[in-house]
């Protein structure tokens, strides 16, 4: 017998208001609000493997005048994820079908892996000073190694589950392994987050 085909790849539920080809506005206000807490410095608190002896239970990330660019492709793999939690109602870093943030950026031909999620923020600023409250989330998004970066954001409204926010935000370390930083950006924006 021949051998069966591969299986299909999977498929995630998508809001059928979602635009697909440009990043919205509370996905773009998070990165921009990202870029500047690494252009300005930012405290982080501290957890037992973050800062060893940090002074007073902070890990002070200095100035960091290297941006990040937000890489388009990783976006569609971190808005999907995104929805696909919103639209079924579920928190994890694992999708309902099993497949890690890496198979999620390799789905869409994007490099990634490491992955934030951040629950019930309505604004891009909010998510992020939420995930900035927790020790691990904070100290991992400062590290330099860090250069490219997507942010994704799903939300239910008038459900009987009741209201949510989820937001998806992945990484990779820019250069090469970002193949797209072009398509998805708002209008009068660089991939770097500065007017045109």
């Amino acid at each position: 017998l021949p051998p069966a085909p591969p299986p299909a790849p999977p498929t995630t539920a998508i809001s059928p208001t979602r635009d697909t080809r440009t990043v919205a506005p509370e996905e773009w206000d998070y990165f921009l609000a990202f870029q500047e807490s690494r252009r300005t410095g930012f405290s982080c608190p501290c957890g037992s493997s973050e800062c060893g002896d940090a002074e007073a239970g902070k890990n002070h990330w200095p100035a960091n005048s290297e941006k990040v660019t937000f890489d388009c492709k990783l976006w569609v793999a971190a808005y999907r994820h995104a929805d696909d939690q919103a639209i079924q109602g579920y928190f994890s870093h694992t999708g309902k079908d099993g497949r890690s943030a890496r198979q999620r950026a390799e789905d869409v031909g994007a490099k990634g892996g490491p992955e934030h999620q951040a629950g019930w923020h309505s604004t891009g600023p909010a998510a992020l000073r939420g995930l900035q409250t927790s020790p691990g989330h904070c100290n991992s998004m400062f590290q330099r190694k860090f250069r490219g970066v997507a942010v994704g954001h799903g939300a239910r409204r008038d459900d009987p589950r009741g209201d949510g926010d989820i937001w998806t935000v992945m990484y990779n370390w820019g250069g090469d392994d970002i193949s797209d930083s072009e398509s998805c950006i708002p209008e009068g924006y660089t991939a770097t987050g500065d007017r045109k």
